[in-house]
């Protein structure tokens, strides 16, 4: 079919500014949180629930329409794959926010050490939610980012 899997196409210049987009949301919240609040605990719970969407949970929605779309397309089936889909399975999400095993998938293990910081922040506290969903919200907002360079250019 003439698709070569070994030849690593440059980085987009968009690709690039997701990329620092990132580091500046982590360095962002870190000046909020850890310098001017004072709370390594928000701190913590923005980064990871960030990290968590950004890059397992959004990852593994993309896989499960990628990899039964290899299959069909290239026959890569599951048996064969030694990418695709280990990593679909290890980056999925199978279970609510904090019900996920430690051991399992890096979604559900994230999920669940988020679901333990959330909950050792003092109760009845506006903050003890809203640097977790902060951080979901910045990590869903960049990974749109991402995806919407592969959208037709629309014409003005």
């Amino acid at each position: 079919m003439g698709v070569s899997l070994t030849v690593i196409p440059e980085e987009t210049s968009c690709t690039r500014e997701i990329r620092n987009s990132l580091h500046q949301m982590l360095r962002k919240a870190e000046d909020t949180y850890l310098l001017q609040e004072r709370s390594p605990q928000q701190y913590d719970s923005y980064a990871l629930a960030f990290l968590r969407v950004f890059g397992e949970v959004l990852v593994g929605e993309e896989y499960a329409r990628l990899c039964p779309e290899l299959e069909r397309r290239f026959g890569l089936t599951e048996e064969r794959s030694v990418f695709y889909w280990p990593h679909y399975r290890h980056d999925k999400k199978t279970q609510p926010l904090g019900q996920g095993n430690e051991e399992g998938n890096h979604g559900e293990s994230l999920g669940k050490v988020l679901a333990k910081l959330v909950a050792q922040m003092p109760p009845f506290t506006v903050s003890r939610f809203t640097a977790a969903a902060y951080g979901m919200l910045n990590g869903y907002s960049l990974r749109l980012e991402f995806y919407d360079q592969f959208l037709p250019r629309q014409e003005h």
